[in-house]
């Protein structure tokens, strides 16, 4: 065998593998598609049912109010009530008139029944005369409330959609009507079609299940009434009116998926139930997995009579495909999937795109975060030695090394300063575990303002639990001097990362966009406005994490109609506060997203938006929205990407995005484009 032939022979078995592969998947995926998507079937072939059968059901209330307005009819019923307490009840007379409304406004049957529920006259031959029907519902409910009542009554075996209307004169009530329709197998026959499952209406009674009306077999009907009879969760159910999960049972030699809905105003153990054929639940995949099997016979045989070349050219997207999982395998993440197909197949590029954006953002975050690690460490080193050289103690730090602080916190080192604190990084001896040790500068320990102000921080940001939240413990006071302690994060801010980087690396960048805002969405969802976010509070570890809620405010939602706030005092950093933080208006969410848009663009292009780093100039900036565009900073920008920070950073906050977790789904949304 030649190498031609042992190639093209290679070819038409991986040929045969890969389709076998591709059968292999497809149907396996739609399996668990079906599988996934039987319950929300159900609940909407559920609300269709419901729909049609509340329509007709409100038909005959307005029927009923319709006839009880007819004064005549109410006197006339009213004066033969009245005559049969003293002789016999004209039950003929009365009877010919209810005929008549029948006849007239085309219902099944009527009931005249006392104001204790008792049937006076009666059409239809469903129920006796002077039976007591004040204990079923529909009637109970009408009696207690003397006002109409609608509902599915089950009778004889037979469906019925009632209502019941009381005959008033004057404030009293003579009587009850009781109008109704049979629901006929015609009906539950078209509201099957329309819902595109079997349906049974069956009544749980002493003696076992009875079906009063289905669209199944009389074998398949038999089979569910004794499935029905025997099994536990069934009567559990009804019971306490629940609806069962979706549920596999043979019937009459076939498979079928079932769902059962207690009619709970029926006044019995009654229930509707949903049947689909399992093999038709399945049978659009088993076609999808048919036609591939073809599909791939016919390629194979292909395969055999064409060149080399032209088989390759068939087999090129399994080979697009291979490739980029090896690039993977490799630690490669650049190769992007464009499947052109049907919808699971666009459903597997997108999974696929997705997947491979995760690794390649984690592989980008994890190298940029050993080389910032690195450099931390030597720009560290160098910082301490600087240190030791000028002085043995900072002024500003108003513990030393090895401080105890409440017999509880050792001081180890100072690991930052601020205009308004100090951090140090500590041991906590009770939980033994490293904590950031937050107080206030020595010349302000006395503050009262710092203090209330530190003491609205642990407030506020104990509310917030997220992994991209840096976590805050407890409020203490050790030797005059007010602190808090929080999580201490091994890692560098971004501010320092962005410091000594430039821009942040692509990839990792798109990562930690996303990890901010699901830090900053969850501190919206339980009602904290950060109002200060800014590289410097960020860290970064191995995952981005917001900090430092030294002025965030709980939520105002001044984008909601009647607030009415007086002007507050501007607090933040001038490069990142919103047009309306400027103008002393109350903040909200959206002000925070304003500051993510300058944010991001920092992180993106290495730069804020803006040409000056005058105060007054950014102010300016800010309030005449004059700021600089992403791509005049960094011109390989996505143009997509562009856009939803400018979105960001738009004057109203009404053409803004209105949630962190919009904007979130819009950068997730552009990642894997």
């Amino acid at each position: 065998m030649n190498l031609a032939t042992r190639l093209f022979v290679t070819f038409a078995v991986l040929l045969a593998l890969s389709v076998g592969a591709a059968i292999g998947l497809t149907y396996w995926l739609g399996r668990s598609t079906v599988t996934n998507q039987i319950d929300s079937a159900f609940i909407t072939n559920q609300s269709v049912q419901r729909y049609f059968l509340e329509q007709e059901t409100r038909e005959l209330a307005l029927v009923s109010e319709l006839i009880v307005a007819d004064r005549a009819f109410v006197a006339y019923v009213s004066e033969a009530l009245s005559v049969g307490e003293q002789q016999s009840l004209d039950i003929r007379s009365v009877t010919d008139l209810l005929n008549a409304r029948i006849t007239e406004y085309g219902f099944d049957f009527a009931v005249i029944l006392s104001p204790d529920g008792m049937v006076q006259v009666e059409t239809g031959n469903l129920v006796s005369l002077a039976v007591d029907l004040s204990a079923k519902t529909v009637v109970a409910d009408a009696l207690q409330s003397l006002a109409i009542q609608s509902g599915l009554w089950i009778e004889q075996n037979q469906v019925l959609q009632v209502a019941v209307v009381p005959l008033r004169t004057g404030r009293t009530i003579q009587a009850y009507l009781l109008t109704g329709n049979r629901v006929t197998s015609e009906f539950v026959a078209d509201l099957a079609r329309i819902s595109g499952t079997e349906l049974a209406y069956a009544s749980l009674q002493n003696d076992g299940a009875h079906i009063a009306t289905t669209t199944l077999r009389i074998s398949e009907s038999d089979a569910l009434a004794a499935f029905l009879s025997i099994d536990q969760e069934v009567s559990d159910k009804l019971n306490s009116g629940e609806v069962t999960e979706p549920r596999a049972v043979k019937l009459g030699g076939q498979n079928w998926i079932l769902r059962i809905v207690p009619l709970t105003n029926t006044g019995n153990q009654a229930m509707l139930i949903s049947l689909v054929p399992e093999a038709e639940l399945f049978k659009t995949f088993q076609d999808v997995a048919n036609v591939l099997i073809i599909a791939g016979l016919v390629s194979i045989m292909l395969a055999l009579v064409v060149s080399v070349t032209a088989s390759r050219r068939l087999l090129q997207p399994i080979e697009t495909l291979v490739g980029v999982a090896e690039d993977a395998t490799r630690g490669e993440y650049h190769s992007h999937i464009d499947v052109a197909g049907s919808t699971e197949l666009r459903r597997l590029e997108r999974a696929f795109n997705r997947m491979v954006s995760d690794l390649r953002e984690q592989q980008a975050a994890d190298l940029y975060f050993e080389d910032l690690s690195q450099r931390h460490i030597i720009n560290q080193r160098v910082s301490e030695t600087r240190e030791n050289l000028s002085s043995p103690f900072d002024d500003m730090q108003t513990f030393p090394p090895g401080k105890l602080l409440g017999n509880r916190f050792e001081i180890l080192k100072l690991i930052g300063k601020g205009g308004m604190g100090v951090v140090y990084e500590a041991i906590d001896r009770e939980l033994d575990d490293i904590v950031a040790i937050k107080t206030l500068r020595p010349e302000l320990a006395n503050d009262e303002d710092k203090i209330d102000r530190l003491k609205s921080e642990i407030r506020l940001a104990r509310r917030i639990a997220h992994p991209n939240i840096v976590r805050t413990f407890e409020f203490a006071q050790a030797e005059g001097f007010p602190l808090i302690s929080m999580e201490y994060v091994r890692g560098v801010t971004l501010e320092d990362a962005i410091r000594q980087s430039g821009r942040v690396n692509y990839y990792a960048c798109l990562r930690l966009a996303l990890q901010i805002c699901d830090g900053v969405a969850a501190a919206h969802r339980v009602g904290v406005l950060h109002r200060d976010l800014k590289p410097g509070n960020v860290m970064i570890t191995h995952r981005a994490k917001v900090m430092d809620f030294g002025i965030a405010h709980p939520t105002v939602m001044q984008h909601d109609q009647g607030v009415d706030e007086a002007p507050v005092t501007i607090e933040g950093t001038p490069a990142y506060l919103a047009p309306e933080q400027l103008r002393g208006e109350v903040a909200d969410e959206r002000s925070d997203i304003y500051s993510l848009g300058i944010l991001l663009t920092e992180m993106f292009t290495g730069k804020v938006p803006h040409t000056n780093t005058d105060t007054r100039t950014i102010f300016k900036s800010h309030l005449s929205n004059t700021l600089v565009l992403p791509s005049q900073l960094w011109s390989g920008i996505p143009q997509m990407l562009e856009a939803i920070i400018l979105q960001c950073l738009e004057l109203s906050p009404d053409d803004r995005w209105q949630s962190v977790t919009d904007l979130r789904e819009a950068i997730n949304l552009f990642r894997v484009a």
